[in-house]
C-alpha cells in the first residue's frame, strides 16, 4: 500500500485559491488529492518546469476562471509544498511567477 503524501499550503497558495469560481476549485482539489496518492503527475494535469529540478506546475482549465496554474515542490518523500497560483494569460509563464516561486521554494529550503 503506498502511503499518502501530505501536502502544504503556502498563504500564497491559500490566497489565490480563495479568489477562484468554487467549481474551478473542485477540479483543483481532484488533482491535488491524486498527487497525494499517487505521489506524481503527468501532463496535460502538470509538468515539471524546464530548468528547475524540483518545480511543477499544476495546470487546470476552467470555463469560469481561465488556464489556472499553481506551482509546487516536493520536500521529501512524504510532503509536497503547493507554492503559488496564478491565471496564465499569455503562452510564457511570467517570470514575475517564477521568481516568487523560487523565492518561496527558498524561504522553505526546497
Amino acid at each position: 500500500m503506498r502511503l499518502k503524501k501530505a501536502v502544504i499550503y503556502t498563504h500564497w497558495t491559500e490566497d489565490f485559491l480563495d479568489t477562484l469560481d468554487k467549481r474551478t476549485r473542485k477540479r483543483f482539489e481532484v488533482i491535488v488529492d491524486r498527487l497525494m496518492q499517487e505521489g506524481l503527475l503527468t501532463y496535460p494535469d502538470a509538468r515539471k518546469m524546464q530548468g528547475h529540478d524540483n518545480l511543477f506546475e499544476i495546470r487546470v482549465r476552467s470555463p469560469w476562471d481561465g488556464q489556472v496554474r499553481v506551482f509546487y515542490a516536493y520536500a521529501d518523500s512524504n510532503a509536497i509544498y503547493m507554492l503559488n497560483g496564478f491565471i496564465k494569460k499569455t503562452q510564457e509563464t511570467p517570470l514575475k511567477e517564477l521568481r516568487l516561486a523560487r523565492a518561496i521554494m527558498k524561504e522553505f529550503g526546497l
